[in-house]
């Protein structure tokens, strides 16, 4: 009887090998037991129910290794810690993540970083700023330590953008402040060549929001300053820096009657190729892109209706080849993307999928943008990521921001996710195709 009932119910099939472990079915009541709990494999729980009840299964070493480069943590006190747009940069003996901390500051909010190992173990932390509101954005590493981008709050309604150099164990070495009596921001942070460093953001002057780029040396030297709009646009504004060879690309938006996506191609002098807007209808506001074929995909948030995922393609002179909207019936939006095998992963926040108010969304697309699979991770509260890294052993970063778990009303949460992973989610993609 648990034989025949075996290939249709587990249950017979643990019964059987339970009750006859040398029965003259089971080597193939094995199979049936291996196959099932090996395709119930999709997270550390799962995984970790495979290797306890198929200790033999033949694919027991490809789940140890998913258990041993995949995890979760939290990170944080008892308040609000976040992590934003460019936070990651990855070290010889771990990673480095940038944000803002209420849990750990001199004010209001400081700007926050702190470093942890390949497993996840915090090594040090360290926050800067004044009596007001402070925030990282960005951070990329030096020879001798870390640059990292922001803002720094001077006064109500006064901020300026703000560069910080840190040596290898977080200790301050320089900071500089750029900006007027307004509101100035720097967002992300880029290594040029010859001990350069490029930052972009926005910078308000004469009741315009220009596009700001910073160029400045490793000593903190500013080298030039450019302010950047489109023609008879008030508010322009950038995020992301993306490289391509010897092209620089500044990814954000400008906003006329509604707010647009906005790319402005450079070459490696910084002299302008093209400068684009892609109109929208009511909102859209570009994020991140990458080098794909024939051209380049982007990321961002697109509204109509409501707020979707955005991914777009454009040719290398700017021009849209397709653009899509992923999501569902409440807010939705991708903030980064990076190439993997066969594809390429997108990340961002869903209100319309998962478990709770939002979760960490990820997706895998294909060239065209076809979604290939996609996964949500979080809990009761609102779970978000603005990046997406690739570490150099091919695992996933995904540094978040949880109000569903840790010990504060938000925690900054690292997902990391295994290259053994990633290719069983592929794996299993195709056996369902």
């Amino acid at each position: 009887m648990y034989y025949e009932r075996a290939n249709t119910d587990i249950y017979y099939a643990d019964k059987y090998v339970n009750l006859f472990p040398k029965g003259k079915y089971i080597s193939d009541i094995k199979n049936i037991i291996d196959n099932y709990y090996w395709k119930k494999c999709q997270d550390l729980n799962s995984c970790k129910i495979y290797i306890k009840k198929v200790s033999y299964g033949k694919h027991i070493k490809q789940a140890k290794e998913i258990l041993k480069n995949t995890w979760f943590k939290t990170y944080g006190g008892s308040k609000k810690d976040e992590l934003w747009v460019h936070s990651f940069v990855e070290t010889k003996d771990g990673y480095v993540l940038a944000g803002y901390s209420k849990s750990y500051t001199n004010g209001a909010w400081d700007g926050w970083i702190f470093k942890i190992d390949k497993n996840g173990n915090k090594l040090w932390q360290n926050h800067f700023g004044g009596k007001k509101n402070d925030e990282f954005n960005g951070i990329v590493a030096t020879d001798d330590g870390f640059m990292i981008s922001g803002w720094t709050q001077i006064r109500k309604n006064n901020i300026d953008g703000w560069i910080l150099k840190i040596d290898q164990k977080g200790n301050k070495i320089w900071e500089n402040k750029y900006g007027g009596d307004k509101e100035d921001y720097l967002g992300d942070i880029l290594y040029l060549r010859n001990n350069r460093y490029i930052s972009v953001g926005n910078f308000h002057s004469h009741n315009i929001e220009y596009g700001f780029l910073l160029n400045f040396y490793s000593n903190g030297k500013t080298i030039n300053k450019k302010f950047l709009k489109r023609s008879g646009n008030k508010k322009n504004s950038f995020s992301s820096i993306y490289r391509d060879k010897n092209n620089l690309f500044l990814i954000g938006y400008s906003i006329k009657s509604t707010k647009n996506g906005w790319i402005v191609k450079m070459d490696k002098n910084e002299n302008i190729l093209w400068n684009r807007v892609y109109k929208s209808s009511k909102y859209e506001k570009l994020y991140n892109m990458i080098k794909a074929k024939n051209g380049y995909l982007v990321v961002g948030i697109h509204n109509k209706d409501n707020r979707d995922g955005l991914i777009m393609k454009i040719d290398n002179k700017g021009n849209q080849i397709w653009k899509k909207t992923y999501g569902g019936d409440k807010i939705d939006g991708l903030s980064s993307i990076i190439q993997i095998d066969n594809g390429y992963l997108v990340a961002g926040g869903t209100f319309s999928k998962g478990n709770g108010k939002c979760d960490v969304w990820l997706m895998k697309i294909d060239e065209n943008g076809n979604k290939i699979w996609e996964k949500t991770f979080g809990g009761r509260g609102i779970d978000f990521t603005w990046g997406l890294f690739k570490d150099k052993e091919g695992n996933l970063i995904i540094p978040a921001t949880t109000a569903s778990y840790g010990s504060g009303d938000e925690d900054a949460w690292i997902i990391k996710i295994s290259k053994e992973l990633l290719k069983k989610w592929d794996e299993d993609t195709k056996a369902i195709k």
